[in-house]
């Protein structure tokens, strides 16, 4: 797989073992550093707070692959938390729907469960590449 995720520290957000597996090797082979993967809220929202850096320096997390559903939860304080630092999202779910409750406040974009690896980097690519302060890719 291309090495289009080079230099970048994506965050994961996934209660199942296996998929959490394959989405840090799909972001590890795609040149990224992985955050975690973390597996509830609150490893999350532990990750975020081990790298967030002081007022007025850069963010240390360019991006983050959140599952909507975990177990009895949902990522929507994580979700949100991230929104609030204007780091991009982008949400991993097998069932949930665009138009369902928090997720449709986020615009943020959904890939389906299962998704072939490249879909979820050109999506992951795609969202960091659109938001506003930050590196466009190959200055970083």
């Amino acid at each position: 797989m291309r090495a289009g995720l080079s230099g970048r520290t994506i965050l994961v957000l996934e209660d199942e073992p296996l998929i959490a597996f394959d989405l840090e090797m799909t972001l590890e082979d795609a040149g990224a550093s992985v955050l975690g993967p973390t597996h509830s809220e609150a490893e999350a929202m532990a990750a975020i707070d081990a790298v967030v850096a002081a007022p007025g320096e850069p963010v240390a997390i360019d991006c983050a692959v959140l599952d909507v559903h975990l177990g009895a939860n949902t990522c929507e304080a994580v979700a949100l938390r991230l929104v609030d630092m204007e780091i991009p999202l982008v949400l991993h779910s097998g069932h949930a729907k665009p138009d369902e409750g928090f997720i449709r406040r986020l615009a943020a974009p959904i890939v389906r469960k299962p998704a072939p690896a490249s879909a979820l980097v050109d999506v992951l690519i795609s969202a960091i590449s659109e938001t506003p302060n930050k590196t466009p890719f190959g200055q970083n």
